[in-house]
């Protein structure tokens, strides 16, 4: 029998945890090893279910590697790169239709990507699907100070039995160094 658990992405950046361990990373090995560490650590120690760190995603390194047997992973897969590992996410977690994804991934601009998820909204509407509306303006709900969708602020992490994107960097450092980490929230 197995256990019962959800997923959530936490999003880092390689900076932040230079600054706390005083050194680079060389490789992707390494890279992921400290960062889930740090992913970790910046989590504390919360009362609730097991926490498991089970994948990691680099932007500067494009890649990502599943870290766990046991859990199984939604965004942060083994073979993908950067922008698929976030293209999962920004249409799985926030409903974001692929071509305004494949529009946001080349500049990142998020006055763009504003723009056309409330035109999505707006048709979610129409057609009376209000799930996925709700989740479209979830998605933005942090947009301006994540600088991408579908990631909630560090204060909205929680234990609960949803899946979830948070932002946990300590500053927005911009492209080119950030780092996705998903772990399990493992209730046995």
């Amino acid at each position: 029998m197995g256990s019962y658990y959800v997923n959530k992405l936490l999003l880092l950046d390689e900076k932040d945890a230079e600054q706390d361990y005083g050194f680079g990373f060389d490789d992707f090995d390494e890279l992921r090893e400290y960062m889930m560490q740090f992913a970790e650590e910046e989590i504390g120690n919360r009362s609730g279910p097991e926490i498991v760190t089970i994948g990691c995603a680099s932007e500067r390194f494009d890649q990502s590697r599943e870290w766990s047997d046991y859990h199984g992973t939604c965004w942060a897969s083994t073979g993908l790169t950067w922008h698929q590992s976030l293209e999962r996410l920004y249409s799985r977690l926030g409903g974001i239709d692929a071509a305004a994804i494949s529009k946001f991934q080349q500049f990142e601009n998020t006055q763009e990507l504003l723009d056309e998820v409330k035109e999505q909204i707006g048709g979610c509407l129409d057609e009376e699907n209000f799930a996925t509306a709700r989740n479209l303006v979830t998605s933005l709900e942090n947009l301006k100070a994540a600088g991408l969708p579908c990631f909630r602020t560090a204060s909205d992490f929680d234990a609960s039995e949803e899946e979830g994107a948070y932002d946990l960097r300590k500053s927005n450092h911009g492209p080119g160094t950030r780092v996705l980490v998903e772990i399990a929230l493992d209730w046995g």
